[in-house]
């Protein structure tokens, strides 16, 4: 992943209490994470995300399963990992297997929070009458 058009994108499907904090390690270690809570959700960004998603983890059921082949119809070059968020796998180290190392540059940039006023002032202003 060698441009920044190209970030590692993981989908995490479903509604477990593990599942957030998969997502702040990956998010924290440079990956875009989308999250679904359920099957409407990860079709509507299987269908509307205009990116490239790299990895999918989903539940290891059945109904994980089924809905992964119907999510495939879509993204065919997606790779699924099957978890079971229960057994306290180590999922980010399975997606860095996966998706390879990041490189500085492959990084989404760290943002600042504003330190004086001029920085958090609007953006835009309105006129007085």
């Amino acid at each position: 992943m060698s441009n920044n058009w190209s970030l590692p994108t993981v989908l995490i499907a479903g509604s477990s209490p593990q599942i957030s904090e998969a997502v702040v390690v990956l998010q924290r270690d440079g990956y875009l994470v989308l999250e679904s809570r359920d099957e409407d959700e990860a079709m509507d960004i299987i269908r509307l995300h205009s990116r490239p998603i790299h990895l999918m983890l989903i539940d290891e059921s059945a109904y994980g399963r089924e809905l992964a082949a119907r999510l495939n119809q879509y993204r065919p070059q997606m790779q699924v990992v099957f978890v079971d968020w229960d057994a306290r796998q180590n999922v980010c180290l399975k997606v860095k297997e996966i998706l390879g190392p990041l490189q500085a540059g492959d990084r989404l940039p760290e943002i600042k929070p504003a330190t004086d006023a001029a920085e958090r002032a609007p953006l835009v202003r309105r006129r007085s009458a």
